[in-house]
């Protein structure tokens, strides 16, 4: 099945994939569910550092300022605010001004609850690259 890239090829993984998404994408136009898929892949990217999954699990709690997240992470200011400028970037955190400090918060908190789903499947798979070893 889909030995090579046609457009036929990703119709069919596009159509199985609505139907294991259920109503979240299954009456989405087409170009919507791109988007979506778009979307989705930014987020990965986002979330493709340690630095800032540090961040948001530092904001799971509340709102912070810059300050008190390089604290917390034990970076410079530099650092933390150029990893906010992508997860602001890419909707993952929301920027409100006081006075003259900015808080960062997440936008969508349930976004930690994914993000340890994604650490409870890559710790069953440390589990088994573990044992694999353990065999030899």
């Amino acid at each position: 099945m889909c030995a090579d890239h046609t457009e036929s090829c990703v119709t069919e993984i596009g159509a199985n994939y609505s139907e294991d998404m259920g109503d979240q994408v299954s009456g989405l136009d087409p170009a919507l569910r791109a988007e979506l898929h778009e979307l989705t892949a930014s987020l990965c990217k986002a979330l493709n550092d340690s630095k800032r999954l540090m961040l948001i699990y530092a904001l799971a709690d509340g709102s912070r300022s810059v300050g008190e997240l390089c604290a917390m992470l034990e970076t410079t200011q530099p650092n933390v605010s150029q990893h906010l400028a992508m997860l602001r970037e890419r909707g993952v955190v929301d920027a409100t001004r006081r006075g003259t400090s900015i808080f960062y918060s997440l936008r969508y908190p349930r976004l930690v609850e994914a993000i340890d789903v994604l650490r409870g499947v890559m710790a069953e798979e440390a589990g088994r690259r573990q044992g694999l070893v353990a065999k030899q």
